[in-house]
């Protein structure tokens, strides 16, 4: 009995023993659990906050950048780019900003030197004594000189096919599909047109003027004024 009595306080004692032990290993388990927890929530605070930081101090600026480049697409080279870095970002921001200087001053350039030819072109043109007119593939008259203004009102800004001429709109048709110079034949070869109620002939040509493309960018229409050379044939 005795035996038996101490084998059961010994068999007590360990089931005491094991339920300690499982109670410990479960609030252990339950401890390392909330740690973990702790941990993961810690870890996405840190995520976000470097999110956050990546956005403001790098992306920021690329989107920055981005948005400047469109601009200049645009035709828009008046646009600074800030920086206020001295990092890569900023290197790349004072580089872009010295790239749109430097197309600000090309285009300024550009722009005296179109100016200085466009007006030596209306100089030159308004010297000529035959009446010539430059006409966008439109149709419309871009240089005309004095002589086509008055006499056969090829203005700038007008359409040759509103004008009573319409062997001009016929030659011009013809040059600008063809890509070649185009001279009437038969009766049109020669023009008669009264000019301030004297009689006057002219000789209608229109030539292509061909791009790089080798297509034809427009035409220039020469009426080149044949009285004398006509009335000394007749």
């Amino acid at each position: 009995m005795q035996i038996k009595e101490t084998a059961d306080e010994i068999l007590q004692m360990n089931q005491k023993n094991m339920s300690h032990a499982n109670d410990q290993a479960r609030r252990s388990a339950a401890s390392a659990q909330r740690q973990m927890y702790i941990l993961l929530l810690a870890g996405l605070f840190v995520a976000v906050g470097f999110v956050l930081f990546i956005g403001r101090w790098i992306l920021r600026p690329i989107h920055r950048l981005i948005r400047s480049a469109e601009e200049i697409k645009q035709g828009n080279l008046e646009l600074v780019v800030e920086s206020d870095s001295r990092d890569e970002i900023g290197q790349l921001s004072e580089a872009f900003n010295e790239m749109a200087l430097a197309l600000r001053e090309s285009r300024r350039s550009d722009q005296t030197r179109l100016t200085r030819i466009q007006r030596a072109t209306e100089q030159t043109f308004n010297s000529l004594p035959d009446a010539v007119a430059i006409v966008d593939p439109a149709g419309k008259v871009d240089v005309a000189t004095e002589t086509a203004k008055g006499v056969f009102e090829l203005k700038p800004g007008k359409q040759i096919r509103g004008l009573t001429f319409r062997w001009m709109d016929e030659i011009f048709t013809e040059a600008l599909k063809t890509g070649r110079t185009i001279v009437p034949g038969g009766e049109q070869r020669v023009i008669q047109h009264f000019v301030n109620g004297e009689e006057h002939y002219f000789r209608p040509e229109a030539i292509p003027i061909i791009g790089r493309d080798l297509q034809p960018t427009g035409v220039v229409l020469v009426l080149q004024d044949v009285t004398q050379e006509h009335k000394q044939r007749n």
